[in-house]
């Protein structure tokens, strides 16, 4: 069939056609790997159209709620389909697409009004046993009742059948495939066979499942067609142990390495197919990405291989605005599609020393990003064509920090980590690689797939902020500051953010310098390299800098002082003291050492609660008096939320606004009215008791906090809908 024209293939190139024939000839099995931009969406957009014409039925699925409702929304608007049905939960469907859930879809079925006036006969029944005098009249209506929910029950199950049997397609997560709607509807005898109810099972993104959750959609399918891509990130295993015994391997990666090996020892062509043209990314960016992940194979369409942030701003930056920003800027910046800014060689841009167990950042990378924006606003590009991504959650946290003065409100789609990130892109994208050091150590960038998804983000610009002496230890990575030093264009940080001073503009707390340096002739050879950058002689500038930072001495470089807090005894057992039961006191942040241990042996010897909470320079003791409740009840203390600071009494610590409530000093917080189910709870409720309502369940033991609201429920209450943040979690899934 190879010459016979396909229906809705217009718009796709040789390669994509070729894809969607292979997916309609193919059986049991066709591949699609589709690298980043290629347009994988779109062929299986049209393959599920063709398959629909030639009555098929399909079960289409995704890992995630976005990705089905992208192929459904895909599938409906350009071919025109409105015979299907999305199952799930619908908070969890994207706006615009209700009316394709199947609760919308069984209010027009037959079947479910009369399910309605069995409902009503139900009630009827319900109140004349409650009036009749007699055992016997009551037995009676009981039996009737039982045969009338028999009868609803039946009938429910049978209009749910009939919506999924009249639908060409069934969209569904992977995991919601599972549930009992689709598990009823195989066994109610529509089906020919009871293990067989579709035609083809569409897995988008399967690369990006783990395999356990693909076979659930794949056992109800006679035929299967995956698409993903094995080179950019799975999903996240946190079982360490889980990872090591397969778990992270996904059936789409094991599936292409098989098609691989068998193409290879046997010659022949297999129902596999990569497309080779993509659609995002200009030439320069695309380069790296493509000859260490793709074999050379990728190649960028006429459109966009020549793409450059200088066709989206008539505006020229000001000659004013330059001179301000320093030398590091100058016209042909927006021209330049990549740009490595290099931490390399300076101590004070190593990243900050925190524990081994917490996430990873780097406050001189904040800065330089910080100025890089700046930078990009002057030139007219403003935050919804730009993205900046770290792979690092303590990173992101800080600058988004950095950047809310100047911009407000920082949100997800322009801050954001780079695991979040995967499966969007923006005009120009500011990657922050956070590690180093002088151990060499790069963490978990040494997921080579990770960084696969960091520089393939970018359609204009991708702008590398990281130190190319840590990751040059490594050899992957490596290769990625030579080809940006070849194929783009380095600038020396020094150059953008020139002393450890610049720091405390974008951060509120700066910290201190890793190691010392010359301030005489050190300053000196380091403004040279700055002059060598403003001439943009690159590696002149870059050896100078390197060179030169390698001196040591005994003069380091002014730090800005943090001036701690000591506190006497008398202060602090004032303090415990006057804590009335069930409140909790936060001391100040910046307290010191053996002011913090007086603290907690004040704490222990009051039999008070006490303990730490925040991260490195915003660490904080608290201390609470429990409630007579409380001293009859073991509490474990709570980690990773605030629930121990209802009812705060005294000074909060100078921690950043998205991480803690804002309470006033001395006094409880108001308690506003909530509705029925909310999660709010009175400011006198223990922290070890169900936040639900007037629920009175221990959950210090057996119970798990919210992570929209951050109170903590018992099992019965957990649920978002349940408790009153059904808004925020359907928010979080689209």
């Amino acid at each position: 069939q190879e010459d016979l024209p396909l229906a809705f293939g217009d718009s796709l190139n040789e390669v994509q056609r070729r894809a969607v024939r292979i997916c309609l000839d193919a059986s049991p099995l066709a591949l699609v790997h589709g690298p980043p931009g290629t347009g994988k969406t779109t062929v299986l957009v049209s393959y599920i159209l063709e398959a629909i014409q030639a009555h098929q039925r399909l079960l289409v699925c995704a890992p995630s709620n976005v990705a089905v409702d992208n192929l459904l929304e895909r599938v409906t608007s350009v071919g025109g389909v409105s015979n299907v049905v999305r199952i799930g939960h619908p908070a969890r469907v994207g706006e615009g697409l209700e009316r394709y859930t199947l609760d919308a879809k069984l209010a027009q079925n037959e079947q479910q009004q009369l399910v309605g006036d069995i409902r009503k006969e139900i009630d009827s029944c319900l109140k004349k046993g409650r009036k009749a005098k007699d055992r016997t009249s009551r037995r009676a209506m009981q039996g009737e009742v039982r045969e009338l929910r028999k009868e609803l029950r039946s009938r429910e199950r049978r209009a749910v059948s009939e919506v999924i049997h009249q639908s060409s397609v069934v969209f569904a997560t992977c995991a919601a495939a599972g549930g009992r709607t689709l598990a009823r509807a195989m066994t109610d005898g529509h089906a020919e066979s009871p293990n067989r109810l579709f035609d083809v099972v569409v897995i988008d993104e399967a690369a990006q499942a783990i395999e356990a959750a693909c076979w659930i959609p794949l056992l109800l399918g006679r035929k299967a067609v995956l698409a993903g891509d094995h080179k950019q990130l799975a999903a996240t295993v946190l079982s360490e142990e889980a990872a090591q015994k397969g778990l992270q391997e996904t059936l789409f990666g094991r599936l292409m390495a098989m098609m691989e090996e068998a193409t290879n020892e046997e010659g022949r062509e297999m129902p596999c197919v990569m497309l080779s043209t993509q659609y995002r990314m200009n030439e320069t960016i695309m380069g790296w990405s493509n000859s260490q992940f793709y074999g050379g194979h990728l190649v960028a369409a006429e459109s966009v291989k020549s793409r450059t942030l200088q066709q989206l701003t008539q505006q020229g930056i000001p000659t004013s605005r330059i001179e301000q920003l320093g030398a590091w800027v100058d016209e042909d910046m927006l021209g330049r599609p990549l740009i490595w800014i290099d931490t390399a060689g300076v101590d004070w841009m190593h990243e900050d020393n925190v524990g081994e167990e917490e996430s990873r950042s780097n406050s001189a990378e904040v800065a330089i990003v910080a100025k890089y924006i700046s930078f990009l606003r002057a030139a007219g590009i403003g935050r919804d064509r730009t993205a900046v991504i770290s792979p690092y959650n303590r990173q992101v946290r800080l600058i988004r920090d950095a950047l809310k003065d100047s911009l407000g409100e920082i949100d997800a789609s322009f801050v954001s980590t780079v695991d979040s990130y995967q499966g969007q892109e923006q005009e120009v994208v500011v990657l922050s690689l956070v590690r180093s050091n002088d151990a060499g150590e790069v963490g978990f960038l040494k997921d080579y797939r990770r960084l696969n998804v960091a520089v393939t983000r970018a359609k204009r610009q991708l702008v590398i902020v990281g130190d190319s002496e840590t990751i040059g230890v490594d050899e992957i990575l490596a290769t990625l500051y030579s080809y940006a030093a070849d194929s783009g264009f380095v600038i020396p940080a020094l150059s953008v953010v020139e002393d450890v001073s610049e720091l405390s503009e974008f951060l509120s707390v700066v910290p201190p310098p890793r190691t010392s340096h010359t301030a005489g002739e050190n300053d000196e050879k380091q403004h040279k390299a700055r002059d060598a950058s403003s001439r943009h002689d690159v590696k002149k500038a870059e050896a100078q800098t390197s060179k030169d930072t390698k001196a040591t001495s005994t003069v380091e470089i002014p730090e800005k002082p943090i001036a701690r807090v000591d506190l006497t005894i008398e202060e602090v057992d004032a303090t415990l003291d006057s804590l009335a039961p069930g409140e909790t006191h936060c001391f100040d942040n910046l307290l010191s050492a053996a002011s913090r241990r007086l603290v907690h042996e004040r704490a222990e010897a009051k039999g008070l609660k006490h303990g730490s909470s925040g991260d490195g320079i915003m660490r904080y003791v608290w201390v609470r008096a429990a409630t007579p409740e409380e001293e009859h009840v073991d509490e474990l203390p709570l980690r990773g939320n605030e629930a121990h600071l209802k009812g705060v009494k005294g000074k909060r610590p100078a921690m950043p606004e998205h991480r803690h409530r804002q309470v006033k000093s001395g006094a409880r917080p108001k308690s506003k009215k909530q509705p029925k189910g909310s999660s709010s709870t009175k400011s006198d409720k223990p922290p070890n008791i169900c936040a639900y309502g007037d629920c009175s369940s221990v959950v210090s033991t057996y119970g798990l906090p919210c992570k929209y609201c951050e109170h903590r429920f018992c099992f019965s209450h957990i649920l978002a809908e349940v408790h009153g943040c059904g808004d925020k979690a359907a928010k979080a899934a689209r």
